[in-house]
């Protein structure tokens, strides 16, 4: 069976970039897309997904919050967040907020695939940083 996964980020095209990457693995499926972090909570509580791919930098509440937000209903949710820098106190932050894996927007397509599959295994892939 598939793992779910809710796709946030505030452009579409590169929503659309991201569903069309995890469309060829067929042991992910999209069950829904967000543009804020306000969309992004209410769409995980009423989807309850195994994986949220988001990025960090969301308008209104930033991903670093609606992480914690996430965390403290569905604990048992994998966190990817999309960063445009590597911050060193931001993956400090990520790693208090529950965050699973914290990559740069920039990662390849083989590695954010590889990075899915660690975090919907329950593993803890920002530790790797």
């Amino acid at each position: 069976m598939p793992s779910s996964i809710v796709l946030v980020h505030a452009h579409a095209l590169f929503r659309e970039g991201l569903r069309h990457h995890l469309a060829s693995a067929p042991e992910f499926r999209i069950v829904g897309e967000a543009e804020n972090g306000q969309q992004a909570i209410q769409l995980v509580d009423n989807t309850d997904p195994d994986v949220v791919l988001m990025e960090m930098d969301l308008p209104g509440v930033n991903g670093l919050e609606v992480a914690r937000a996430i965390k403290r209903s569905h604990p048992h949710i994998g966190i990817v967040l999309l960063t445009a820098a590597m911050d060193g106190m931001q993956v400090v932050k990520a790693i208090r907020a529950g965050v699973a894996a914290y990559v740069p927007r920039n990662v390849s397509p083989e590695k954010l695939l590889r990075t899915l599959h660690q975090v919907k295994r329950g593993d803890y892939p920002i530790n790797d940083l």
